[in-house]
C-alpha cells in the first residue's frame, strides 16, 4: 500500500501539497491518517525540483531523530521512483517514435503514459506534466536534469530535530551568538546534583539560623530531602525555562509564637464555654450528621496542648481541627453558627492551626529558593565541566537573537536557509516557538524567497510531561494569515466505516472539543481496501465496538487477552483478506493492543502467553544497558591502555571476542612460549598491535576511523563473533553495535580519549533517557504488538483495542520533591505548593484535555477494527467520559457486559506462515592466526606463574561477581556483609573502585558511589546491601594501616595517590637470571622456587592501589578482596602470612618497593632509602573488624640492601649505591 495508493481514485480537492504558493508563511493541520507525510515530503520535492532552491538552503525539521530518518529516506526513494518514471517514458518513447514529439499533445500523451504506468501520484504528475506544459520537451529534459543534480547534492539537505538544528547554527555562529562548540551534550551531567547539593546546604544553614524550631520540625517531619530528590523538580524547571517559579514566603515566626503563647494561658471558662457550645444538641443537630469531628470532641486538651508545644497532631486531634476549621453547618442555622465562629476560643484555635503547617511552608519555600537558584547557575556549571544541554543551547540561541544585534543574525540565518519546514509543530516547547518568532516570523528579515510551513495536527499534541504544549502552536498560528490555513481531512488509513464511526463518535455529547480552538472535523474516507472483514469477506458494517472491561486492571486484561484470543481462533467473525482475494485466519501481527502503562502491557503479555499467543512488548531500550555498550567500555580502556593486560583479558572475555578462560590460558601460555601459536591464530600480540593502532588513530583521524579495523580484523571479526550468539541475542548485538557506530557518526566524540571514556562510563552507570540513545527494536515477528498509546502515535494497524482506562496521570510521578504548573491565560509558572480552587481547576482542564488528545491518537490508529475497553465506573473526569459517552450507532456496537464475540460456524484456514530469519550457524569457522615476534611483557601475576607451587590467584578475567556458593542456602538477614559480599574477579575490582574514588571524610559521597560503581560491575545490592557496604567502607576507613600506625582515611588526608600504574624497565639484552633473584627472596626467608625462564621481559608492569606519605616516608598500601573464613579470627596474622605465602604475594611486595625506590629516586634530591622508602602494606578487606582495627593487615619491609639487589637483578644501573662504613 503506498503513502498515496487512493488520491487518484478518490474524488476529492487539489490537496495543499499542490497547491502552495512554496513562499513566505503556511500552515497545514493534518488529522491522523491523512497523509501528512506524504505531504511534507511531496512539498520537498516540489521546492527541489521546481524553484532555484538549493537542497543545501533548505531545512526540514521533525520531533525525533528517527522520524528525521524516515523522511530523509522518503525524501530520496520519492526522487528515486520519479526518476524512474522518467526512464519508464525514455523507454515508451523507443516503441513509439511519436511519444515525445513536441506539439500541444505532448502533455496528454505522457498523462496516457503515466495512466498505462501506473502512476497515481499527484506530485508525481504535476512535477512531470507542468513543465511539459509551459516549456513543451525542454521542460522534460530540464527536470530530468535537475533530478540528477539534486540526487547528488541530495546530502546536503539538512532534516533533522530542531534542537540539532540549532546547535548547528550555534557552531556556524560561534562568534555571534559566544557559543563554545566544544562544549558536549550530556543531559544527565553530575553538575546537576553538585549544583544542587550547595545550594541545598546554604539554605539549610540559612533556615537553622533563621527558624530554628520550624527548621528542627521541618528535618523531623522529613522535609529538606536529600539532594537526589531534587533532580526531577530541577529538570523540569529547566524542561520550562520561561515558566517563573513561584516564591514562597516564609512562615512570621513571630505571629507562630503569639498564637502558641495565647493557648498557654487560657481561661478554663472559656474552654468548658465552647465544650458546652459544641456539645449542644442545638449545634450538633445543626451541623452534618456525618461530620467526624463529633467523633473527636474529647481530643480537645490534647488539641491544645500539641498546639501550644508545636508538636504534630495525633489522628483524634486532626480530625477535632477539621472540625473546629468546618464545622459543616446546614444551611438555615446562621445565628448558631454566628455564635461559634465569633467564640474567642474558635478564633484562638484558628490562629493556632493556621501556623500548624509552618514546616510545610517553610519546605515550599526553600524549595522555591533551590531551584530558583539551580536554575540560573546550572548552565554556568555545565559549562564548567565542558557540557551543555540542548535547552541551555537553544536558550543561548534566542538570547542572540533578541539581544542587540539579533535582527541582523536573524537575517543571516533566513538568507542561509531560506526554506524551514517544521514537522510535529504541536509538540514545540516554548523556547522552540520562540526561536521560529525570532527568525522566520520576523517581519523585519524574512528575505523575499524565504517559506515557512509549520505542519502539524493539534489533536494529537500529547507530549506534555515533555515540555510540549499545544498553547505554542496556538501562538504561533496567529502568524499565519487565514487565508493560508490548510487542513487535511481525507483519511487514507481507516476503512470507509470506521471512519463513519469516528465521526459518530466525534459529533455525539460534544466529544469533538479537544482543547482550546481545537476541534475534531469529521473526515472523508479515501482508503476503498479492506484487509480485514466479516467471514463473508464484505467490509466490517460496525467497525467500533464497545466492550466492557470490568472494574480493575486485572479484569481488564483477562478480558483483553480472551477477545485477542476469540478474534485469532479459526471460527472468529472476522477474517483476513490476503493479497490474492482469500480468506484466511487473522494473525497476531495484524492486532495491536494499545494502554495507558507498560504495567499494565506487562501484566497483559502474561496473560496473553498463557493463551498461547505471542507478544512483543514495544518498550525503548536503552543502549547502555546492553552488554555489547558494557564491552565497548572495555575496549575503549584498552585503546586508552594498549600494554594493560588487566584490560586485555576483561575485553577478550566480553561478547566482542568470547574467550573463556581456557581460552585465556591458551593465550597466556602463547604469551609466555609455553605453546606455540598457529599460522592464522590472534594472539595477545596481534591484540596489542591492533589496539595500538587504534590509539594511534584515534588521536589523528577519530574514534569511528580506529574502530573499523578492529571490529573486521584479518584474523578476529567482532561482527562475526556478535553474529554467532544464539537467536535473538546476535540480532540484539549487531544492531547496538551499528547504534554504536552511528551514534560516533552524528555526534563524534571531541574530547580525548580519557574523557571520553570516562564520559561513557557515566552514561553505563545512569543511561540517559534521550532519543539517540534508544536503540532500534528487533526486527518484527508474528506476534500481537503491545504499546502504549504514546508509542503508539504515527503507526496503525488493521485491528486495534484501546483501553484507556487507568491513572491518566503522565509524566514523573515518582517520591521527588515536585513543581505543580500554574496557569493564567497564556502564562505558566511553576509552584512547590499543590494548586488549589481556580488554578486547581485550570490544571485539571488542561490534563483532562490532553487525556482527551491521547484517547484520539488511540482512537485513530485502527485501519479497519477499533474495540474499545471501557471499565464499568462512573467518570470522575470530563476526560472518562469521552470513551464512556458510547452509544450505538449505524457503525458502532456495543458488547454487554460477560457476552464474548460470536463465533462463526465456518472455520477459517490458517494465515500464510511467514518464513522465519533462520538462526545463525552457532559454530563459527576458526579465525585466521599469525604469530608475533618481539620482546616481551612481564608482570607479577606472569612471574608467579613460573613457581614450582603455582597457587591460582586473582587473574583478572573480570567475569560477573560470583555468589558465595550456588547451592547454598541464602545468608540470613543479619550476615556480615564482609562474609557474604559476592567473590570473584568482578567484586574484588569493584571493592578497589570504590576504595579509589571514595574519601574517607567524605561519607556522604559514599552510597552514590557504592550504587553507581555496582551498576557497572554487575554487583546485586539492594538498599539494605549499600547501607552494610556502607557501614563496611566505614569499619575499612578506620583500620589501621600496619607499617605507619595510622587509619586508610588518615593516609588520604595528605599526600597520596590511588591505582598507580607503573612500568619497569628490564634488560631486554639477557634473560633474568632467576637463580639469583631466588636467591634473594630465600636469603629473607621467603623462597619462591622460580622456574628457570629463558625470556627476553623489556618491561615488568603493575599497579599499586594506594601510595601515601607519613612521617617523611612513603609507603605501599595493597587492598585484598580474598575470602579466607567468615570470622575475623581467619584474617590474624597467622592466617595472612600464609596467604601471602599461597599466592606469591611477596614477589608482589618486592615488585611494589622496587617500584617505589625507583620513583623516589627521580623525584626527591635527597632521597636516601633508610629514611624515605617505607614497607609495603597489605589490607584484606574481609578481615577488618571494627573492634580490632589492626586485624586483617599485614605489613612487611624489605632491607634496604635486597631493594637495591633486586633492583640489579632487574637490569636497572643504581645510581645511589649502598655506602657502608
Amino acid at each position: 500500500m503506498t503513502d498515496w495508493q487512493c488520491y487518484h481514485p478518490a474524488p476529492m480537492n487539489t490537496p495543499p501539497a499542490l497547491t502552495l504558493p512554496l513562499r513566505g508563511r503556511a500552515l497545514i493541520e493534518a488529522s491522523a491518517g491523512t497523509g501528512k507525510t506524504w505531504t511534507l515530503t511531496g512539498i520537498i520535492l516540489r521546492l527541489l525540483l521546481e524553484t532555484a532552491i538549493a537542497p543545501r538552503d533548505i531545512i526540514a525539521t521533525t520531533f525525533t531523530r528517527k522520524a528525521a530518518a524516515e523522511m530523509q529516506h522518503r525524501v530520496r526513494d520519492r526522487l528515486d521512483t520519479l526518476r524512474e518514471r522518467l526512464k519508464n517514458i525514455a523507454d515508451a518513447y523507443l516503441t513509439d517514435q511519436t511519444l515525445l514529439d513536441d506539439d500541444d499533445a505532448l502533455a496528454a500523451r505522457l498523462g496516457a503514459q503515466l495512466d498505462r504506468a501506473g502512476e497515481t501520484d499527484p506530485i508525481n504528475r504535476h512535477l512531470i506534466l507542468a513543465p511539459v506544459r509551459e516549456r513543451g520537451l525542454d521542460g522534460l529534459i530540464h527536470l530530468y536534469r535537475r533530478i540528477e543534480d539534486t540526487r547528488i547534492a541530495l546530502d546536503e539537505l539538512t532534516i533533522g530535530t530542531l534542537d540539532s538544528i540549532c546547535q548547528r547554527w550555534l557552531i556556524e555562529n560561534a562568534l555571534e551568538t559566544g557559543s563554545d562548540e566544544h562544549l558536549q551534550i550530556n543531559e544527565h551531567s553530575s553538575a546537576n546534583l553538585d549544583t544542587i547539593h550547595d545550594h541545598l546546604r546554604r539554605i539549610r544553614h540559612e533556615l537553622a539560623q533563621a527558624h530554628p524550631a520550624e527548621y528542627a520540625r521541618l528535618i523531623a517531619g522529613g522535609g529538606l530531602h536529600d539532594s537526589n530528590a531534587y533532580l526531577g523538580a530541577v529538570a523540569a524547571a529547566t524542561r520550562y525555562n520561561e515558566a517563573a517559579i513561584t516564591p514562597v514566603a516564609p512562615p512570621d515566626a513571630a505571629d507562630s509564637a503569639a498564637a502558641r503563647a495565647a493557648l498557654s494561658d487560657l481561661d478554663p471558662t472559656l474552654i468548658a464555654d465552647w465544650q458546652t457550645l459544641t456539645d449542644s444538641d442545638a449545634l450538633l443537630a445543626a451541623t452534618r450528621k456525618d461530620a467526624a469531628w463529633k467523633k473527636h470532641r474529647a481530643a480537645l486538651p490534647a488539641l491544645i496542648a500539641q498546639l501550644r508545644d508545636n508538636r504534630p497532631l495525633d489522628d483524634a486531634s486532626t480530625a477535632l481541627a477539621a472540625g473546629i476549621l468546618d464545622p459543616k453547618f446546614n444551611k438555615g442555622h446562621d445565628a448558631l453558627a454566628a455564635r461559634y465562629h465569633d467564640h474567642p476560643l474558635t478564633t484562638l484555635l484558628r490562629a493556632a492551626l493556621a501556623h500548624q503547617h509552618d514546616h510545610d511552608t517553610l519546605d515550599a519555600a526553600a524549595t522555591a529558593a533551590l531551584i530558583t537558584a539551580v536554575r540560573a547557575e546550572l548552565p554556568a556549571a555545565r559549562e564548567q565541566r565542558g557540557e551543555t544541554t540542548f535547552n541551555d543551547k537553544i536558550t543561548r540561541l534566542n538570547r542572540a537573537l533578541e539581544g542587540p544585534h539579533g535582527a541582523a543574525l536573524a537575517r543571516y540565518l533566513t538568507h542561509r536557509y531560506p526554506v524551514m519546514l517544521v514537522d510535529e509543530s504541536q509538540d514545540l516547547n516554548h523556547d522552540q516557538a520562540r526561536l521560529l518568532e525570532n527568525t522566520y516570523l520576523r517581519d523585519d528579515t524574512a528575505p523575499p524567497r524565504s517559506f515557512l510551513l509549520l505542519v502539524g495536527d493539534p489533536k494529537q499534541a500529547i507530549y506534555g510531561f515533555r515540555g510540549g504544549d499545544v498553547a505554542n502552536y496556538n501562538r504561533l498560528k496567529q502568524h499565519i494569515a487565514p487565508a493560508d490555513r490548510h487542513q487535511l481531512l481525507t483519511n487514507h488509513r481507516s476503512a470507509a466505516n470506521l471512519i463513519a464511526a469516528h465521526n459518530e463518535h466525534y459529533t455525539h455529547h460534544n466529544n469533538d472539543r479537544l482543547g482550546d480552538n481545537i476541534h475534531y472535523h469529521p473526515a472523508s474516507a479515501a482508503n476503498l481496501k479492506n484487509r480485514i472483514v466479516d467471514h463473508h469477506g464484505n467490509p466490517i458494517a460496525a467497525p467500533l465496538i464497545w466492550m466492557d472491561s470490568g472494574q480493575n486492571q486485572d479484569e481488564e486484561t483477562d478480558k483483553i487477552a480472551a477477545l485477542t484470543a476469540q478474534l485469532l481462533a479459526a471460527t472468529s467473525p472476522y477474517a483476513r483478506r490476503n493479497d490474492d482475494g482469500s480468506l484466511s485466519r487473522i494473525r497476531p501481527r495484524d492486532i495491536q493492543i494499545l494502554m495507558r502503562s507498560n504495567n499494565g502491557l506487562v501484566t497483559l503479555q502474561q496473560k496473553l502467553h498463557r493463551h498461547g499467543i505471542d507478544s512483543e512488548l514495544q518498550h525503548e531500550q536503552n543502549l547502555f544497558t546492553g552488554s555489547v555498550a558494557r564491552a565497548f567500555a572495555d575496549l575503549l580502556a584498552a585503546i586508552r591502555d594498549p600494554e594493560n593486560s588487566a584490560h586485555h583479558n576483561r575485553l577478550l572475555s566480553g561478547p566482542y571476542y568470547n574467550k573463556t578462560q581456557a581460552d585465556l590460558d591458551h593465550l597466556a601460555a602463547i604469551e609466555q612460549g609455553e605453546n606455540e601459536a598457529a599460522a592464522d591464530e590472534y594472539t595477545l600480540a596481534d591484540l596489542r598491535a591492533a589496539l595500538n593502532r587504534a590509539r594511534a588513530q584515534w588521536q589523528s583521524g577519530g574514534l569511528l576511523a580506529a574502530l573499523t579495523p578492529l571490529l573486521d580484523h584479518p584474523k578476529h571479526s567482532i561482527w562475526q563473533t556478535l553474529a554467532a550468539a544464539p537467536y535473538p541475542d546476535n540480532h540484539r548485538h549487531l544492531l547496538d553495535l551499528r547504534h554504536i557506530q552511528q551514534l560516533l557518526a552524528e555526534r563524534p566524540p571531541e574530547q580525548n580519549p580519557a574523557h571520553y571514556s570516562r564520559w561513557w562510563q557515566r552514561q553505563l552507570a545512569d543511561p540517559p533517557q534521550a532519543d539517540w540513545a534508544t536503540v532500534p527494536p528487533l526486527p518484527g515477528t508474528n506476534a500481537v504488538q503491545l504499546l502504549t498509546i504514546h508509542k503508539a502515535k504515527g503507526l496503525q494497524a488493521p485491528i486495534v483495542i484501546l483501553a484507556p482506562g487507568g491513572s491518566g496521570k503522565g509524566g514523573n510521578r515518582d517520591s521527588g520533591v515536585r513543581l505543580y504548573p500554574v496557569r493564567d491565560g497564556d502564562r505558566l509558572s511553576l509552584s512547590p505548593c499543590k494548586p488549589e480552587g481556580a488554578a486547581k481547576t485550570e490544571n485539571e482542564r488542561h490534563e483532562d484535555e490532553e487525556n482527551r488528545r491521547l484517547h484520539y491518537v488511540g482512537i485513530t490508529r485502527a485501519e479497519d477494527l477499533l474495540i474499545i475497553a471501557k471499565r464499568h465506573k462512573s467518570p470522575a473526569k470530563p476526560s472518562e467520559a469521552l470513551y464512556q459517552s458510547q452509544t450505538e450507532s449505524p457503525h458502532s456496537q456495543i458488547l454487554p457486559e460477560g457476552v464474548s464475540l460470536s463465533q462463526h460456524e465456518r472455520v477459517l484456514p490458517a494465515a500464510v506462515a511467514e518464513t522465519p530469519a533462520a538462526a545463525p550457524n552457532s559454530e563459527a569457522e576458526p579465525w585466521p592466526r599469525k604469530h608475533y615476534y618481539g620482546w616481551q611483557r612481564t608482570s607479577f601475576t606472569a612471574l608467579s606463574r613460573d613457581t614450582d607451587n603455582h597457587t591460582a590467584i586473582d587473574l583478572a578475567d573480570y567475569a560477573v561477581a560470583e555468589p558465595r556458593d550456588n547451592a547454598a542456602e541464602p545468608p540470613p538477614d543479619d550476615a556480615d556483609i564482609r562474609y557474604t559480599f559476592p567473590r570473584g574477579p568482578a567484586a574484588g575490582s569493584y571493592l578497589h573502585a570504590i576504595l579509589e574514588h571514595t574519601h574517607g571524610d567524605r561519607r556522604a559521597d559514599w552510597r552514590q558511589t557504592l550504587s553507581r560503581h555496582a551498576a557497572e560491575w554487575q554487583i546485586p545490592l539492594d538498599d539494605a546491601g549499600l547501607s552494610a557496604c556502607e557501614q563496611w567502607l566505614a569499619d575499612i576507613y578506620a583500620a589501621q594501616c600496619p607499617q605507619s600506625g595510622i587509619s586508610l582515611a588518615a593516609s588520604k588526608r595528605g599526600a597520596h595517590r590511588s591505582e598507580y600504574s607503573f612500568s619497569l624497565a628490564l634488560d631486554d639484552r639477557d634473560p633474568a637470571n632467576i637463580d639469583r633473584i631466588d636467591a634473594l627472596f630465600t636469603a629473607c626467608g621467603l623462597p619462591l622456587g622460580l622456574k628457570k625462564n629463558h625470556k627476553h621481559y623489556r618491561y615488568l608492569r603493575g599497579e599499586i592501589d594506594h601510595l601515601y606519605q607519613h612521617g617523611g616516608r612513603y609507603y605501599i598500601l595493597d587492598y585484598k578482596s580474598n575470602h579466607l573464613g567468615d570470622s575475623p579470627a581467619a584474617y590474624n596474622a597467622a592466617a595472612l602470612k600464609q596467604a601471602m605465602d599461597d599466592h606469591h604475594y611477596w614477589l608482589q611486595a618486592a615488585i611494589y618497593q622496587v617500584a617505589l625506590h625507583r620513583l623516589l629516586q627521580t623525584r626527591l634530591p635527597d632521597y636516601d632509602p633508610e629514611t624515605h622508602l617505607g614497607g609495603v602494606e597489605y589490607l584484606y578487606l574481609r578481615g577488618v573488624d571494627s573492634t580490632d582495627r589492626a586485624n586483617g593487615g599485614l605489613g612487611h619491609r624489605y632491607p634496604t640492601d635486597f631493594i637495591l639487589a633486586l633492583d640489579r637483578e632487574f637490569g636497572y644501573q643504581n645510581p645511589y649505591p649502598r655506602q657502608t662504613a
